[in-house]
This record gives structure tokens, C-alpha cells and sequence, in this order.
């Protein structure tokens, strides 16, 4: 397969700029059947990955389970990737909402980064 970036945009002929076009149209739709089949198949066992993981499975030994199990392929870094951007509050609604009015615009949220009161610290 040719490497676009060892191609020079004066060299290509229409037809080169056609094949190539085609070529990553085709690769793209590849890639999106590839993550669309990985997140059904993630959506499918989430329930008992969710339990391996509290149980203290790595997450190779995960994705080898889902293989054996469904005879397909799945990598530990799609599990990985895919658990720690939906636990992320930026992927939750509440959380790219706009304020709907001033009070919420002007409403501080608390921090969790603050330490305790020195009454709340241990004495010991």
C-alpha cells in the first residue's frame, strides 16, 4: 500500500488523487466497523469485566477471556481506554451543560483538592 506522505502533490494525477481518496475512504470505513464491533462487544460483557476489574484482573488477562469466550479479538488497551473515558465526568451530560442562569453561573464548585480543617487532622 502507498504511503501518502512519501507523495509529492505535484506528482499525482487525478487519477492518483482518486485511487488514494478511495483508499482511505475504504480504511476508515474498516477502522469504524473495527471500534463499532469492539464497543458492542465491550457493551455485551460490561457487567463482568466491571466485576473482573473489582476483583482485581488485569486487563490482558480480561481481554484473553473475552477472546476465548467469543472467539474474537479484542485488545487490553481498548478495554482500558474505552472504561477510563466513560468514567471521566467530561463524557457525562450534567457535566457539558451550560448554567441556566446567573446563580448556577456564579456557583462555586466545591473543591476536593482542600485539606480538612487542623481540627479534623489526627493529634497523634
Amino acid at each position: 500500500m502507498m504511503k501518502i506522505a512519501d507523495m509529492t502533490i505535484e506528482g499525482l494525477n487525478p487519477f492518483d488523487v482518486e485511487r488514494i481518496r478511495n483508499a482511505l475512504n475504504a480504511e476508515a470505513e474498516a477502522q469504524y466497523r473495527r471500534l463499532t464491533q469492539t464497543v458492542i462487544l465491550i457493551e455485551k460483557f460490561k457487567p463482568q469485566i466491571v466485576a473482573l476489574r473489582r476483583s482485581g484482573f488485569p486487563w490482558t488477562v480480561i481481554a484473553r477471556k473475552i477472546e476465548t469466550t467469543t472467539g474474537k479479538s479484542i485488545s487490553a488497551s481498548s478495554l482500558r481506554n474505552y472504561f477510563e473515558r466513560n468514567q471521566r465526568p467530561s463524557n457525562n451530560k450534567s457535566a457539558n451543560r451550560k448554567p441556566r442562569n446567573e446563580k448556577e453561573l456564579n456557583a462555586e464548585e466545591p473543591n476536593v483538592f482542600v485539606s480538612a480543617p487542623s481540627s479534623e487532622h489526627d493529634s497523634d
